[in-house]
């Protein structure tokens, strides 16, 4: 019974510090300080990767991109390949990506709230620390992702599949799920009760 308190503690604690911008080093079992860039740095380290053209950064959008919206566009990625690439400590909220794959690529404390994430395919993408709290994340495949301490709270993720992911001291609470995934999922008591598990996987997103 100790023993579970201390994880539990122990959980809490990493939880708290990831918030506050620190970051684990899982070999000395050690928090560091994490630099995580603001808009403008993420936009220009994202020009440097080659991933979004030069000239004028994309706007800052104010609500989640959809795969029909006009112009101006913000950051999006449709129909490409994301791969071998550390996209850490970003700040790209409301980002879009569409039918694009995303292979070995780092996402650790980068924040994407509200971004839109269907009809991909995560291949060995890590997550941890990462914001995704009102993501639309339905109708992709998840294969090897970590989503370790991840903030998911109401994600979307009807219609995805789930191969080997690890969703360890990831926040659960509002996060859409078919009852019948449950099985695909190692998840903690606490996580199971914070899920709105729902009976059917509704409409297909738009993008398709």
């Amino acid at each position: 019974m100790k023993g579970i308190l201390f994880s539990l503690f122990v959980m809490s604690f990493t939880v708290i510090l990831s918030s506050c911008g620190f970051s684990t080093d899982s070999k000395n079992n050690v928090m560091v300080e994490s630099k995580i860039m603001n808009y403008e740095e993420s936009c220009k380290y994202l020009k440097e990767m080659n991933l979004i053209e030069d000239g004028d950064n994309p706007p800052l959008l104010d609500k989640m991109p959809q795969y029909d919206d006009e112009e101006p566009f913000g950051i999006n990625f449709f129909r490409t390949d994301i791969s071998d690439v550390d996209l850490s400590n970003l700040t790209i909220p409301r980002t879009y990506f569409g039918r694009t794959e995303i292979k070995n690529v780092s996402f650790k404390f980068t924040n994407l709230s509200e971004s839109n994430v269907c009809w991909n395919d995560l291949i060995e993408v890590d997550f941890t620390n990462a914001n995704l709290s009102n993501c639309d994340m339905r109708a992709s495949i998840y294969k090897n992702v970590k989503f370790n301490y991840a903030n998911l709270e109401n994600v979307d993720f009807r219609y995805s599949s789930f191969e080997n992911c690890d969703f360890t001291g990831a926040v659960m609470k509002g996060v859409k799920i078919t009852k019948e995934k449950a099985s695909l999922l190692k998840l903690e008591d606490e996580q199971i009760d914070e899920i709105s598990w729902k009976n059917s996987e509704g409409e297909e997103p738009n993008g398709g």
